[in-house]
């Protein structure tokens, strides 16, 4: 299936943002050159809540893709509200507006996508036969939305090409980590919100960033993404469409005096490794001094605030060069105390999930066992409730078995006497007849029912026949042993979710603290380079 990803098209007013109009434009005539099967847009088509006149704009244009399914979410600036006119709007084009109660477009009836049983809550997934694609997708409802809703969102049919759909990635709309997504089985996780380009391939996240550059400060390339998914694979690519482009500038930074700042650290340790330099005559010192300098003249004017070389003297300049080194141990020393203690509790957690490394995988088998054992639970609980029945069946069946012949003969004399009561006048002696029949029938049955309830033990002892308290006790002890099973087996998925859960957000902080870690790193190269270790031997005029 063939697809095309925008996001942060932000149209406004066209006599304020006419390019921004264009530049949609642009790309609807880009489509109808080149066709695909669906397109996503990830929030912020507008850059408000829309009006009808908005909307009919877009969906005129969009009309134009006759073959084309359009699947759009909602971002914070076009918000979803409870007053928005997109609940109800019937659309001429294929547009499915995701979490909208009912699907209002113009698809023919066997074409048109069928809502997921596992849409609910604001998560919403639609699948389309043609493809077998289940796309899920959770709209923005107000300006502002500091939780996580991406967090509990998955694929649920792994048998089809599982795509989500969302907006969002700052403090103010819908935080998360890129992490998150690992392990969640969507082929393709489409996102709005930033606008650049980005790809993180190996979770599958993609944002196309905005269709046009929005202001001056979004520079470089702008455009949307064109790919190809199946079951097998995802093929990404950004292709560059925006009409207009602003550069970066590039501020010239002043040459500096590097022999002035060799004359002022004539007696330190730094002047006399630049003098070393200069005695090697060679390219590579001659970098290596720029280098050193630079770093030098950066630090000095980060800790002084001075800008001018010529303001320095031999002693400022050594104990600004002693603050800085004293500043860049105590911050590599922090450092490394820092991951040493995120390396032990990476370990740790390493050791908790050796034994189930992908949380998928085994979030997948704990919720197939628990749902075996609820099955199991439904059906002893049903016995449980069935007990007495059976019970009260088997009673009846052994009150019937000494009544039988008694109830024939009962029933054989009733009709004979009817007879001879009608023909030959006998009616006394049969009335007597009978009324002892009926009363030898009820005293049996009532000592039928005696004789049952007295001889349970007895009956349990010949023939293994349970009594229906026992019954009922052993039923309700496995019934107690099935919810603490159920229970240990949620727990456990809870905790092995957790458990990956703070792995995956420990190996992310222990990343950013490690390439601090290394950033100061290179930088100390440039410094403690160059000085004496000892404090003693440093810069004295």
């Amino acid at each position: 299936m063939k697809f095309a990803h925008i996001a942060d098209v932000h149209l406004g007013t066209r006599r304020e943002t006419p390019y921004l109009y264009d530049g949609f434009l642009n790309f609807i005539d880009y489509m109808e050159l080149h066709p695909v099967d669906m397109i996503f847009i990830t929030g912020d088509l507008f850059d408000h809540v829309p009006t009808k006149e908005d909307i009919v704009f877009v969906d005129t244009q969009l009309a134009r893709l006759t073959k084309t399914d359009i699947l759009y979410v909602t971002g914070e600036c076009d918000y979803l509200g409870k007053d928005s006119i997109l609940w109800n709007y019937e659309f001429v084009s294929r547009m499915y507006l995701l979490n909208c109660e009912e699907i209002h477009n113009h698809v023919p009836e066997g074409e048109r996508a069928e809502r997921n049983s596992y849409a609910e809550g604001i998560m919403d997934s639609l699948h389309f036969a043609k493809y077998n694609v289940d796309v899920y997708g959770i709209c923005q409802y107000s300006e502002q939305n500091e939780r996580n809703d991406f967090d509990s969102v998955y694929a649920r049919n792994l048998r089809a090409v599982n795509i989500f759909l969302g907006h969002g990635g700052s403090a103010r709309v819908c935080p998360f980590d890129v992490e998150d997504f690992g392990g969640k089985n969507f082929g393709y996780i489409g996102l709005g919100h930033k606008h650049q380009y980005l790809a993180f391939e190996k979770q599958h996240v993609y944002y196309p960033g905005s269709l046009e550059p929005i202001n001056e400060d979004e520079t470089g390339e702008h455009g949307f993404i064109y790919g190809y998914i199946d079951k097998q694979l995802t093929s990404v690519k950004f292709v560059p469409i925006a009409m207009r482009r602003f550069e970066e500038k590039k501020e010239e930074k002043p040459e500096f005096d590097y022999e002035l700042l060799q004359e002022l650290n004539r007696e330190n340790a730094f002047g006399k490794c630049l003098q070393t330099f200069d005695q090697k005559q060679t390219e590579q010192a001659q970098m290596a001094k720029k280098k050193y300098a630079d770093g030098m003249l950066a630090s000095l004017q980060e800790l002084t605030g001075k800008q001018a070389l010529s303001t320095y003297t031999p002693t400022q300049v050594a104990e600004a060069w002693a603050e800085q080194q004293s500043q860049l141990k105590a911050g590599l020393q922090s450092l490394q105390q820092e991951i040493a203690a995120n390396e032990q509790e990476q370990a740790e957690l390493e050791e908790k999930l050796l034994a189930c490394p992908d949380q998928t995988g085994t979030t997948n088998v704990l919720h197939e066992d628990i749902g075996k054992l609820q099955f199991d639970l439904s059906k002893l609980e049903f016995e449980d409730q069935q007990v007495d029945k059976k019970y009260s069946r088997r009673r009846l069946g052994f009150v019937l078995w000494i009544d039988t012949p008694l109830a024939i003969v009962l029933s054989l004399l009733v009709t004979v006497g009817m007879i001879d009561v009608f023909f030959m006048q006998a009616w006394e002696a049969w009335f007597r007849l009978v009324t002892s029949l009926i009363g030898f029938e009820i005293a049996f049955t009532i000592i039928g029912f005696c004789v049952y309830n007295m001889t349970k033990m007895l009956r349990k002892k010949l023939f293994g026949t349970e009594i229906p308290v026992e019954t009922h006790a052993r039923l309700q002890s496995q019934i107690r042993l099935l919810e603490s099973k159920i229970h240990d087996l949620q727990l456990e998925e809870s905790s092995r979710f957790l458990d990956q859960k703070n792995y995956d957000e420990n190996s992310r902080r222990m990343k950013e603290v490690q390439k601090q870690y290394q950033q100061l790193l290179e930088k100390s190269e440039v410094i403690l380079s160059v000085l004496d270790v000892n404090a003693d031997k440093m810069v004295k005029e």
